[in-house]
Formats: structure tokens, C-alpha cells, sequence
């Protein structure tokens, strides 16, 4: 603990080289910065401080990863799904945070029922709106060219007597 404090420069994701970054156990705030998916060669980082906000989705172009340990902050939305991000499991005490990594369902992966019920609604009268529709017109339909061929006929009967 060096009792660092302060938020994590952005300019670190410039330092390309860097293959491991422990900051943890300080007292850092603030945001993981996007520009961390700049860091091409990182094989491990730590950070067991105060960070808040989401995991920027720029850390799944990070492939050489093998440690992201992210623990004991104040993270919080849904963890960027794909490449290493999806392998490591560094979430721990992050109340906000959900994702398939920790096996926490995300309020946006969950379809509220209220609208469900809604949408299955909307579909059962688009699948009886046509038939509604149709057949009395297709009904009526019928009746009046019926009609009209019985008049023609009944016209050409009686024409010839």
C-alpha cells in the first residue's frame, strides 16, 4: 500500500509496452479509462482501490491478459463479454457490476414481464387482424360477383324467351 490517490491518468494506455500494472491497495478513484485497450502487450492488472463506473468494452482487444483483477472496488454495469475479459474472474465485492463472468443476470438481459404480456398481446391481434378483416371482405365479395353472374344468367334466360 503506497497510499497513492487521485484517478488513473488516461496517458497510461499510450505506454504500450507495459505488461503488468498493479496499482491495488491505494486509494485511487475515478474511472478505468478507455484507453487501457490500448495496452496491447499487458499480461496482468490489479486494482483493489475505489474505482467506480463501468469496465470499458476497449479491455476485450486485450489479448494478451491473463490476470484483470478488478476486485473490491465500486464497479458497476455489465462485464464486457469477449476475449480474455471472458477467461479471468478478478469481480469480486464490485456490488454494480453483472455480467456471465460472475453468473449475475443483467436488469437489460431480463425482459420485464409487464412487457412481455404486452408484446405477446400485440401479436395475438396481429394474428386475428387479417382473418377480421378478411373475411368479410372476401365474404361480400363473393356475394356480389355471385349476384351479379345470377343476374347475367337469369337475364340471358329470360332474354330468350
Amino acid at each position: 500500500m503506497n497510499r497513492i490517490i487521485g484517478e488513473i491518468p488516461p496517458s497510461l494506455g499510450n505506454l504500450k509496452a507495459l505488461k503488468l500494472l498493479s496499482i491495488s491497495h491505494n486509494k485511487i478513484s475515478g474511472h478505468i479509462p478507455v484507453s487501457f485497450g490500448n495496452l496491447v502487450n499487458i499480461e496482468s492488472f490489479d486494482s483493489h482501490n475505489e474505482i467506480s463506473g463501468s469496465i470499458p468494452q476497449s479491455l476485450v482487444k486485450l489479448s494478451q491478459l491473463t490476470v484483470l483483477d478488478v476486485s473490491n472496488n465500486m464497479l458497476t454495469g455489465k462485464i464486457p463479454v469477449g476475449g480474455q475479459v471472458d477467461t479471468v474472474n478478478g469481480f469480486q465485492n464490485n456490488i454494480g457490476l453483472c455480467g456471465m463472468q460472475i453468473s449475475v443476470t443483467c436488469p437489460e438481459d431480463i425482459w420485464p414481464l409487464k412487457g412481455r404480456a404486452e408484446e405477446e398481446e400485440k401479436q395475438s391481434w396481429i394474428l386475428w387482424e387479417g382473418p377480421w378483416i378478411g373475411f368479410p371482405v372476401g365474404f361480400f365479395s363473393s356475394i356480389i360477383i355471385m349476384g351479379s353472374f345470377w343476374i347475367f344468367f337469369c337475364s340471358l334466360k329470360f332474354g330468350e324467351n
